[in-house]
């Protein structure tokens, strides 16, 4: 996708290779089974990670990092949601389907909003992974679980309730939420 929009209801893609071009205009872009993404999301730009309409699996993965200025979204009614790549997350980020960061030495960083809706929930585990907060609100409404991750909090909110998990914490700043008040520099 080099240009133009994409309107109605969105465009499907099933185990298929996305290159998102950076001329690229607004739209819905909905990816099912495996899928590739090269290039960035950018502003009025949704990525939903869907699945499929009977409950299966989605699986994203890119070589190259992944900067989300726009909508990426994982969720649907069925099957788990797994994300393989660096994300800087500088737009909307909604996990609604139980969630995994799975890239070893991955680094994920929210600056504007993540939100783990209610009984979903978003894991990182291993694999010398870092979770960065630098801004922007993280409302986990459902469970965040770190495991043996490094979680690096330089800014932002902390609302809702952060899981168990094994997550050293480095405050890089004042806790400025009730949540993040509750942790102090042990783990979660």
């Amino acid at each position: 996708m080099n240009g133009g929009q994409v309107q109605g209801s969105g465009a499907v893609f099933s185990a298929a290779t996305l290159n998102i071009g950076p001329a690229a205009g607004a739209g819905l872009l909905i990816l099912r089974g495996t899928c590739t993404l090269d290039g960035n999301v950018g502003p009025g730009q949704t990525l939903w990670v869907n699945g499929s309409p009977t409950g299966g699996s989605g699986y994203l993965q890119a070589a190259a990092g992944v900067t989300n200025a726009g909508t990426l979204r994982l969720e649907s009614s069925g099957g788990q949601r797994q994300f393989s790549a660096d994300l800087d997350s500088q737009g909307s980020l909604t996990i609604n389907a139980p969630t995994a960061f799975t890239k070893c030495g991955g680094v994920y960083a929210n600056s504007r909003s993540l939100t783990i809706a209610s009984g979903q929930s978003l894991a990182i585990a291993s694999g010398n992974q870092i979770f960065k907060q630098s801004g922007g609100t993280l409302d986990a409404q459902g469970e965040f679980r770190l495991t043996a991750v490094r979680f690096n909090y330089h800014g932002g909110e902390v609302r809702g309730k952060p899981g168990p998990g094994r997550a050293p914490l480095p405050c890089g700043g004042p806790a400025t939420s009730a949540a993040m008040s509750r942790i102090t520099r042990c783990c979660w």
